[in-house]
């Protein structure tokens, strides 16, 4: 994706650009806003301006995708990226095919390739653990209404004194989203 005609940096208002199609909610104040909390830091240019190059924006698609698609919060998601989970590529890549195996023979050959060590599992992104308290405030709930949600099956006790929310598409009507829950018969 070429970045500019005339340097190879995007401005933030060409980031908006870039990516509001994708992340229709996404604004200016969002990016400063994510740049204070410490997940992305654009260079600046010696007058102040951000310099984004094309890994800050895999880096802001990656985070802005964790926060829609996943629901994390931006404390777990801001944990991924110090342990080098969120490198905006690692996630969202897909997994390299294996190399072929030193010694392996065509198909006529009799010597079979050894089997490589398998790939660490990727991380669980379904399922979201956070303290009781840490869920109420993050997703700006009620007890009751946690407790309801707990009733139906949606979240539920994790290891120690965590909850374990299992996010849906669904729940948008829950937060005041556009999406709506799907139909049953009646």
């Amino acid at each position: 994706m070429p970045l500019s005609r005339s340097r190879d940096y995007l401005s933030i208002g060409e980031v908006l650009e870039t990516l509001q199609e994708e992340f229709p909610d996404v604004t200016i104040s969002k990016i400063r806003f994510l740049e204070s909390e410490g997940l992305i830091e654009p260079k600046r240019t010696p007058s102040g301006y951000r310099m984004f190059f094309d890994k800050d924006l895999k880096r802001l698609h990656w985070i802005l995708t964790m926060q829609r698609d996943h629901f994390l919060p931006l404390k777990v998601i801001k944990e991924r990226i110090e342990s080098g989970a969120g490198n905006g590529e690692a996630l969202l890549a897909p997994a390299a095919p294996p190399a072929p195996a030193k010694g392996a023979k065509g198909a006529k050959g009799a010597k079979a390739a050894p089997v490589a060590a398998a790939a660490p599992p990727p991380p669980d992104l379904t399922t979201v653990q956070l303290s009781r308290p840490e869920l109420l405030k993050s997703a700006g709930l009620t007890e009751r209404e946690l407790a309801s949600l707990e009733e139906y099956g949606i979240v539920g006790p994790g290891e120690g004194a965590t909850t374990t929310a299992r996010p849906s598409r669904w729940l948008g009507p829950l937060n005041g989203s556009s999406t709506t829950a799907p139909k049953r018969d009646t």
